[in-house]
């Protein structure tokens, strides 16, 4: 990381910390990394996982751009098929799909010919958000073939910021749950989603 690295690191770091809704964060999540990791797509999805079965379900896509916002929510009712569906009850795994499966695997799955060819995805993060190991939601970024694959350095960057993420989702959440004045579900990653129903787990993760 050289010094003008540091600098934008610093820069993005202290404005997720400036943020006092749960909203705000996520958005800024989405906006200020696309500075520090130049990526085309971006989306959180909240994470419910019900305490007593494990099971997970997925709700609420923030996407950027607006328009992506469509596509998450038909993954959302697909994501069974999503190979790599146990990303979303992972301990702050963060997958690189392009690390993980060949071009020629990833490019002609069924997710992703149904749902993605058309947005030309062809390389995925996906990071767990995660705290004291409770599920909160997942958060994807996405290039394309233009785009060319994400780099170690995009991973480092990452891995190196989420861990604040987590921090800050987790207070905000918290937050949130208490002005509705509801308590937060040990094992759920939002104070109003249905603790039943299916995993996610990432959409290039498993086909991009």
């Amino acid at each position: 990381m050289d010094k003008n690295q540091f600098y934008l690191y610093n820069d993005v770091l202290y404005k997720l910390l400036s943020c006092t809704t749960l909203d705000s964060l996520k958005r800024a999540i989405l906006r200020e990394l696309r500075l520090l990791i130049p990526y085309r797509y971006g989306s959180i999805i909240t994470i419910c996982q019900n305490p007593e079965t494990g099971k997970i379900t997925h709700s609420e896509p923030v996407c950027i751009p607006a328009e992506f916002t469509e596509l998450e929510e038909a993954w959302i009712d697909h994501d069974e098929d999503d190979d790599y569906f146990w990303l979303s009850a992972s301990q702050e795994s963060i997958v690189r799909v392009s690390d993980v499966q060949s071009d020629e695997v990833r490019l002609g799955s069924t997710t992703y010919r149904t749902l993605y060819q058309r947005y030309d995805i062809y390389d995925q993060i996906g990071v767990n958000l995660v705290y004291e190991g409770t599920p909160m939601a997942i958060l994807d970024i996405y290039r394309t073939r233009q785009d060319q694959s994400f780099s170690d350095q995009d991973a480092f960057f990452l891995k190196a910021m989420v861990k604040h993420i987590n921090c800050l989702y987790h207070r905000l959440l918290s937050q949130q749950a208490a002005a509705q004045g509801a308590a937060l579900p040990s094992g759920s990653g939002s104070a109003t989603s249905s603790p039943t129903g299916r995993p996610k787990s990432s959409p290039s993760s498993s086909n991009t």
